[in-house]
């Protein structure tokens, strides 16, 4: 959290967004310590450092606390989607999201979508007006 404070202060600074601007968006972050606060989520993003493990376990754990419909992204940009999703029952939800670096710096969203992804989470990633 103090990460995207001491980012969106910086954007108040180069005048690339207003004071009221900052509070809106901080207003929009929550954070947590937990997978409890996903349950509600209607896609979650998980960034973990590049390992297959940690991923599919990640992912098996979303997909327990998640709603059905929620969609579940990985940032990953090395590792197949459908090798990340092969530990759960949720491929048809998983998508790529997969950020330019640095994200606060490079507004650029990348979504992938794997053969499995059903229409409906494809749908989602298509309407979404997303903003980094």
């Amino acid at each position: 959290m103090k990460r995207v404070d001491a980012n969106l202060s910086g954007a108040v600074k180069r005048g690339k967004l207003t004071a009221k601007g900052k509070a809106v968006v901080l207003a929009r972050v929550t954070g947590t310590l937990t997978y409890d606060a996903f349950k509600d989520a209607d896609m979650v993003i998980e960034a973990a450092v590049e390992r297959v493990d940690l991923k599919q376990r990640i992912f098996a754990d979303l997909e327990r606390v998640c709603r059905p419909d929620c969609v579940l992204s990985s940032n990953t940009s090395t590792i197949d989607l459908s090798v990340v999703a092969a530990k759960t029952q949720a491929a048809k939800r998983v998508v790529g999201a997969h950020f330019f670096s640095p994200a606060h710096v490079m507004p650029l969203l990348e979504i992938v979508r794997t053969d499995a992804t059903d229409p409906q989470a494809r749908e989602w990633t298509r309407v979404k007006g997303w903003r980094v």
